[in-house]
């Protein structure tokens, strides 16, 4: 490994241990970077690694990025080149570890959250002021709102407020606060291990190589609500969920329970998770699909029930669109056209051990049912 003038570096038993040594603050400037992004190519190509931390010498762990570097004719170069490290990061196949003490700002900041898991001392100081210089933090605005939301990161990347390391950890982007006395070898604590004779078999372990592409698929998994009605407002016409996840000897396997009203709104996240699958290396297959029930705003048998129900009991029904199978869309299925409602007693909380029936309800319903039936008569 050619020798570095900004950087040291040592691995021991697989973990790499990379400190930024550029007095006073660890500023950033192109050689550097560039220093950098030479090491993590070599350890890309590391088949034995386990773990990379970055640490800091001196102050500061990293006070940004040279100013000077910001220069017209010299700005396309530092961007390309700084950008390079996020994407090098990015591709390892390991966990990547910030032990961060002193400032921790600009570039410095963005550094650090790149990262897996950052580990600051109760010192850390982290921001982004590249604001009141007239720049702009690119990386921070991409990576920030995956760790802390849209809201927090505008507050961080327009204010150009210094967090200290407990209000980070409030926010979300800093894991581990630690106590400045012994910060070191507190880091080295939490990312070393000793293995131990066991007997559970090494086919049911998942490579740490792995671990960080698996990660990468579940937070790609559609979760929540896709599209709501046009028909009808604030009700959910097509959401997914991501229900059950477990492992099976190497394998992880997901289970996520997709709904929708509409048939071809429910096939798109089919065809979504089938090239996540794809793209991973992964099989995806479907199964136990209820058929859709699209609400019709213009339907004679709930016009007739909502008169019945209102001349019986002297009050207006309440009428519901419910996101959920129902049996209604298996029986739709099978009679195109068929205009159907669903109605029963009062159900409180339904599919779970609790579940109860208000009894004076069956009545009201038995009634109800019986002069609607009567009303078809003739």
């Amino acid at each position: 490994m050619a020798e570095m003038k900004f950087l040291k570096f040592e691995e021991t038993d697989g973990i790499a241990r990379i400190t930024f040594s550029r007095p006073k603050h660890n500023v950033f400037n192109i050689e550097m970077m560039n220093e950098l992004n030479g090491l993590l190519d070599t350890l890309m190509a590391h088949n034995t690694l386990k773990c990379v931390v970055f640490f800091g010498e001196g102050p500061s762990w990293c006070a940004g990025v040279e100013v000077g570097d910001h220069k017209p004719e010299m700005v396309d170069e530092m961007v390309s080149v700084f950008n390079g490290i996020f994407e090098r990061v990015n591709q390892l196949d390991v966990p990547t570890i910030a032990a961060v003490h002193g400032l921790c700002v600009g570039g410095g900041m963005e550094m650090a959250i790149a990262c897996d898991i950052v580990m600051a001392s109760e010192g850390a100081k982290f921001g982004q002021p590249e604001v009141k210089l007239g720049f702009f933090p690119p990386y921070a605005v991409i990576r920030l709102p995956e760790l802390i939301g849209p809201a927090k990161t505008i507050e961080v990347c327009t204010s150009g407020k210094i967090y200290t390391a407990y209000d980070a950890q409030l926010l979300g982007f800093v894991g581990h606060v630690i106590a400045e006395d012994g910060f070191a070898e507190a880091v080295e604590k939490n990312f070393s291990a000793s293995l131990l004779p066991s007997q559970a078999p090494s086919s049911g372990l998942i490579a740490v190589s792995d671990a960080s592409r698996v990660v990468d698929a579940l937070r790609l998994i559609p979760h929540g609500v896709k599209a709501m009605s046009t028909e009808i407002e604030g009700v959910v016409d097509t959401s997914m969920n991501f229900a059950v996840l477990r492992t099976e000897e190497s394998q992880v396997k997901v289970l996520t329970n997709r709904r929708s009203a509409v048939m071809s709104r429910g096939a798109d996240f089919s065809e979504t998770m089938f090239g996540l699958a794809r793209l991973y290396g992964g099989t995806y297959e479907t199964g136990n699909q209820y058929p859709p029930w699209e609400p019709q705003s213009s339907s004679d048998i709930l016009d007739r029930g909502k008169r019945i129900w209102k001349e019986l009991f002297g009050n207006d029904p309440e009428v519901e669109v419910t996101h959920a199978g129902l049996e209604c869309g298996a029986i739709g299925s099978r009679y195109p056209g068929l205009d159907m409602i669903s109605f029963g007693p009062t159900i409180l909380q339904p599919h779970s051990p609790d579940e109860r029936m208000l009894i004076p309800s069956v009545g009201r319903v038995r009634t109800f049912f019986r002069e609607l039936l009567k009303s078809y008569k003739g």
